[in-house]
């Protein structure tokens, strides 16, 4: 399971995506990934992606549009107290969203990997949880 805590906000407000009549909303999401249980394997690192239907765009704080990427935290080595196999990041992330229409409501997808000896990464678990669609503080926990 991989544990994340976020804060979200949302607003609208007059839209450039088609009319000066039409509306649009926005979506900001701030928070991080926190950690990881996993058992079976001594270090790990995820990746992290928001995907979207196709009337979201990911906007930065002026406006401008911005094209999708994907972060990646740090390895971790296992740590915990020997009954869960813990793996800490504390791996921050802010997204801003602007749609029309609720259709393809914004996902976190997460990709877990460790790394062999020869520095193979080896895919070890994934998952999604939608952004929250109410304003507040949230804690997800996304089953890998």
């Amino acid at each position: 399971d991989v544990h994340s805590r976020s804060h979200t906000m949302l607003k609208s407000g007059p839209s450039s995506l088609s009319s000066a009549s039409s509306s649009a909303f926005f979506v900001t999401v701030n928070g991080q990934v926190e950690s990881a249980q996993m058992d079976g394997v001594g270090s790990l690192y995820c990746r992290l992606q928001f995907v979207h239907g196709p009337n979201w765009e990911i906007e930065r704080g002026d406006g401008e549009r911005v094209v999708p990427r994907e972060s990646c935290t740090q390895v971790s080595e296992l740590g915990g107290n020997g009954a869960i196999p813990l793996f800490v990041w504390n791996f921050p992330f802010e997204i801003s969203f602007r749609s029309t229409n609720p259709h393809g409501w914004p996902q976190l997808c997460v990709t877990t990997y460790s790394i062999g000896g020869k520095g193979k990464e080896t895919v070890q678990g994934y998952g999604a949880v939608h952004v929250p669609c109410g304003r507040g503080r949230y804690t997800r926990y996304i089953r890998l």
